[in-house]
């Protein structure tokens, strides 16, 4: 997947292992962009899911840099994110992932 546009988000993208409730499967395998739905807590996936992209990570690493962006919500109320958030990445209400902001490059 191929998502054009701005990747505000910098930070570090951490997979969950099957063991833990994560992607069987394992990370994705196109770094170019994982799209799914993501929270930021305290809500949770029923009360503040949007859709989601992670890109730039290495997809043979459980834990590596990446970019994200919301796909298609401002970066404001119930999705707004700011330095030091830990953004949850859900299929569906399951946590495939974190992803833990370093900064947000407000210039993107």
């Amino acid at each position: 997947m191929d998502i054009k546009g701005p990747f505000p988000f910098i930070g570090e993208v951490v997979w969950l292992t099957p063991d833990q409730g994560g992607r069987r499967s394992g990370p994705p395998g196109d770094p170019r962009g994982y799209a799914s739905v993501a929270h930021v807590p305290p809500h949770d996936a029923k009360t503040g899911s949007a859709s989601f992209v992670v890109a730039g990570f290495d997809p043979t690493l459980w834990r590596s840099a990446a970019r994200a962006r919301w796909l298609a919500v401002a970066n404001e109320g119930d999705q707004c994110i700011s330095a030091v958030d830990v953004v949850v990445v859900t299929e569906g209400v399951r946590a495939v992932a974190f992803f833990i902001v370093d900064e947000v490059d407000s210039d993107e």
